[in-house]
């Protein structure tokens, strides 16, 4: 799914934004999510809860949001996340995923035929 779409889903025509890495942080560890930040915000959005959120730091959680880079891999399949401050933090996605996130799901026979990630 392209940025463009997206900016309309979340009503954000004229926003500058950018792909972003999400870091949650909890007792069980820290995980990576995709994402939008919206520049001069400190709103941004994670694409596959399909919510705004703001950072976070407390005790329990702690939750922020870096720019990043999206790379994507038609031959693999794939597509990538990398924060631009430390591409250690970063995400690797089946290529439909987001639009996965934002699509119904509706069972077809086709589907018997593919991989599903």
């Amino acid at each position: 799914m392209d940025k463009k779409t997206l900016e309309n889903i979340y009503n954000l025509q004229g926003k500058r934004v950018d792909w972003a890495v999400i870091e949650e942080k909890t007792s069980v560890g820290v995980t990576y999510k995709p994402g939008l930040v919206i520049r001069g915000s400190k709103l941004y959005i994670d694409l596959l809860s399909r919510r705004f959120y703001t950072p976070i730091e407390l005790s329990e959680i702690s939750r922020k949001a870096y720019p990043a880079k999206r790379v994507i891999s038609k031959k693999n399949g794939i597509e990538a996340f990398f924060a631009k401050e430390d591409a250690s933090k970063n995400i690797v996605l089946s290529l439909g995923a987001i639009q996965d996130a934002y699509s119904v799901a509706w069972y077809t026979p086709k589907m018997e035929e593919q991989v599903l990630l």
